[in-house]
């Protein structure tokens, strides 16, 4: 059987004439892996359209106290750029960004990118997609590729009253780098992996930190080991080495993460051992109880850090369960009474999911918006393509999170479906493609049918799930992912369009010709 990297390097095999003009938008992982696999295809005219000033997306936004990796650093690595000088086994977040940031630069991809360039509009007329930027620029394309990922809109909750609070309120993805807490009263909203990180970052420095906890989480515990010098000038000289290790830690987390979802019994034992004797530690049986899950480990992403119930149980660290009813000007309000006196907000409440490439607008054929769309809820064909978008392709789309695997492995297999599409137009002598409404529908509903009788639907509130209970990410097992990026599209899916796709008339819809 292929290993995932082998599923990786064939699915970019195909060569192209190279002759279509192709915009990437955003510079973090999935815009690098699409930007190399690009070029290793033959296509030299595209152009990276990245809204900040740097590389490094979601490692370039969130620098919080903590930020860390929570997939082991050997596999959190592009294939085509293993690195042996990972510091330690889950890398922190800046020693990422600054990979991503080598990476570009060994790769010779800066003169690609044009920072600075936010697009705010796409719309798909005759010629291309036309394209708009904040600033004023425009730009035409034969396709886009969009490499936003789903982590990159802050989901400011709306806390009654928080506009009145005289203190200092920030969100985990806007850390602001002259930030001090040092002996401050904290208030932490949240309690999924960001805060799980951040907590144990700076309960020595707040002189009081009080966590507000909607959901318990189970919490898997890591152990971040330092690589010695040893250990990487050893891997320097080894390249079999490293796509050992790579290989390795890609196929037990692809074993484990799917027969976890299938309820394997051996398999969830283990986990459930290992998160229950972390759990453990908590030696006051109040706090414990509080911090004990409701709900069936997996049913939400597992929380994976290490220092947590260290840190939650200092004596000037408190857990509060009840519900925040408001905001006072110094001070944090419960449905239970309480008021609790802080000096600072920190929101940790992770991002607005279902946001994806909202930020560009896409209009597609017939003037139909994405948000139209999508109105239904999210919709995406084998994660990467969309009806009534023609040459529109995601890397990080809709149902292509895999839980706790590594984006960095599902971006790579995504380059290369891809690719293939592009290879299937080239082949073609069509100008765009797109699948057919039919064929997204069959893939969204088999999403939905994988589900049934698995950890997903086993009664807890996760972001994998809207609020309409349409699922958000992939249901089925790793292995079947791979599957399906190796065996890559097939014709019968999809509209090939021969002519021009004029711009919609403005008295309504116009039937189109494939």
């Amino acid at each position: 059987m292929a290993t995932v990297r082998e599923v990786i390097e064939r699915g970019r095999s195909a060569k192209l004439k190279g002759d279509r003009r192709i915009a990437i938008i955003g510079a973090g992982i999935g815009g690098i892996a699409m930007a190399y696999a690009l070029e290793q295809a033959g296509i030299s005219d595209f152009t990276i359209y990245e809204k900040a000033s740097s590389v490094g997306g979601t490692w370039r936004e969130n620098v919080y106290p903590g930020v860390a990796c929570d997939i082991p650093s050997h596999a959190y690595s592009f294939t085509f750029a293993l690195n042996p000088e990972w510091s330690q086994s889950f890398a922190p977040g800046e020693e990422i960004r600054q990979y991503l940031e080598n990476t570009c630069r060994q790769l010779d991809l800066n003169w690609r990118i044009r920072f600075g360039k936010e697009v705010v509009s796409a719309r798909y007329r005759d010629d291309g997609w036309h394209l708009e930027m904040a600033d004023g620029d425009s730009a035409v394309v034969d396709a886009v590729i969009a490499c936003t990922g789903f982590l990159h809109v802050a989901n400011e909750i709306g806390l009654p009253g928080i506009e009145r609070f005289e203190g200092e309120v920030l969100h985990s993805a806007k850390w602001r780098p002259d930030t001090d807490l040092r002996d401050k009263r904290v208030a932490l909203v949240g309690s999924g992996s960001t805060a799980a990180q951040i907590i144990p970052a700076i309960v020595d420095q707040v002189g009081g930190l009080t966590i507000f906890q909607r959901t318990a989480q189970w919490v898997f515990p890591i152990t971040r080991e330092r690589h010695s010098d040893e250990q990487k000038r050893r891997l320097r000289g080894d390249v079999a080495r490293l796509y050992e290790i790579y290989d390795r830690i890609i196929a037990e987390s692809q074993r484990d993460l799917g027969a976890l979802s299938a309820g394997d019994p051996e398999t969830t034992r283990r986990y459930f051992e290992e998160c229950s004797n972390n759990l453990a530690l908590v030696e006051d049986a109040g706090l414990r109880a509080k911090l004990t899950p409701d709900y069936q480990m997996m049913c939400k992403r597992l929380v994976m850090t290490e220092g947590f119930y260290e840190a939650v149980q200092q004596p000037h660290c408190d857990l509060v369960t009840s519900p925040i009813e408001r905001i006072e000007p110094h001070a944090v309000r419960t449905a239970d009474g309480a008021a609790h006196a802080v000096d600072a907000i920190v929101l940790a409440t992770g991002f607005k999911t279902k946001e994806y490439f909202r930020s560009i607008n896409p209009v597609g054929i017939d003037g139909i918006t994405l948000d139209q769309a999508w109105a239904d809820g999210i919709s995406s064909f084998a994660t990467v393509s969309f009806a009534g978008f023609p040459n529109l392709f995601a890397i990080g789309g809709p149902f292509s999170a895999l839980g706790n695997q590594s984006y960095i492995t599902g971006a790579e297999l995504q380059t290369g479906y891809i690719i293939r599409l592009l290879k299937m137009l080239e082949d073609s002598g069509a100008r765009a493609l797109a699948p057919r409404p039919e064929a997204e529908q069959r893939f969204k509903a088999e999403n939905a049918a994988a589900a049934q009788g698995t950890v997903w639907l086993s009664g807890c509130k996760s972001w994998f799930l809207d609020e309409n209970n349409n699922f958000q990410f992939w249901t089925r097992s790793p292995d079947a992912y791979v599957e399906m990026m190796d065996e890559g599209p097939r014709r019968a899916d999809f509209q090939l369009f021969s002519e021009a796709l004029a711009s919609p008339p403005a008295s309504g819809r116009r039937e189109r010709r494939p």
